[in-house]
């Protein structure tokens, strides 16, 4: 069904929204086999796994977004958001300005994790 990977995606995220991580991650899971090409669904998915603390995976997912679509923003904030909150501020300004990330968003979550 056209959209199915979106609709599914979105099931998950509402999973997430409520706080529900691994019943979104069932979800983000379908959508990725449904459409294992959309950019978006892999940033939904990345961000199930951080929630779920599963910080590699989640890392890898990114990355499987960036593959698709290089210039994809939300992949590039997220990578350098997760790469930070793992305490490596040193990598997550290097990805933030080589892929252009606003420098000032990534800057203001740095003091909101104290570095």
């Amino acid at each position: 069904m056209p959209g199915s990977a979106q609709v599914l995606s979105n099931l998950g995220l509402a999973f997430l929204a409520s706080g529900e991580p691994e019943s979104a991650l069932v979800y983000l899971d379908q959508a990725v086999a449904s459409d294992p090409h959309s950019p978006t669904v892999l940033v939904n998915r990345a961000a199930a796994l951080e929630a779920l603390a599963r910080f590699d995976e989640a890392e890898h997912q990114l990355r499987c977004a960036l593959e698709v679509d290089p210039g994809f923003v939300p992949a590039l904030y997220n990578e350098a958001i997760l790469v930070l909150s793992r305490g490596d501020s040193t990598r997550a300004r290097a990805l933030a300005r080589s892929n252009a990330v606003s420098q000032a968003v990534v800057e203001r979550r740095w003091k909101e994790y104290g570095l």
